[in-house]
């Protein structure tokens, strides 16, 4: 599992392509318990990460991702809403077809520079979207 209490740091990415897949299918829908937890699981990898790789290159990529993740923005393309830092998460439905495709486009992208991310190396990066795509 990736997490933060798995003893070896490298295995956290061993699931950056499944929690990819389910986030693509799962973000954005149910009750807000469910868009949340969806959100919790791309947030507690991307801690996962940097803790493992705070030293390395990706750090502060990782770290921007994190900062990046709990814009108001990034919230919506999990189907969720906070009116300021503090307050409870809402749900966040497009108005229309065209607002619900931008959207689940825009969580592929930060799906993919995730796995950009995670990957470390360029072939680990292919292989890492090879898995994500199958």
């Amino acid at each position: 599992m990736a997490g933060n209490y798995s003893k070896q740091a490298n295995h956290h990415q061993l699931y950056v392509p499944e929690i990819a897949h389910i986030v693509t299918i799962t973000a954005g829908t149910g009750q807000t318990l469910v868009r949340k937890s969806v959100y919790g699981m791309v947030m507690n990898l991307l801690q996962a990460l940097y803790i493992a790789r705070a030293e390395e290159p990706s750090g502060p990529e990782l770290l921007a991702l994190i900062n990046d993740c709990t814009q108001i923005q990034t919230l919506r393309l999990f189907g969720l809403a906070r009116t300021t830092p503090t307050s409870e998460y809402t749900n966040y439905d497009p108005q229309n077809d065209k607002i619900l495709l931008d959207t689940q486009e825009g969580l592929t992208n930060l799906l993919v520079r995730v796995t950009q991310t995670a990957a470390g190396s360029h072939g680990m990066e292919q292989w890492l979207f090879a898995r994500t795509c199958h």
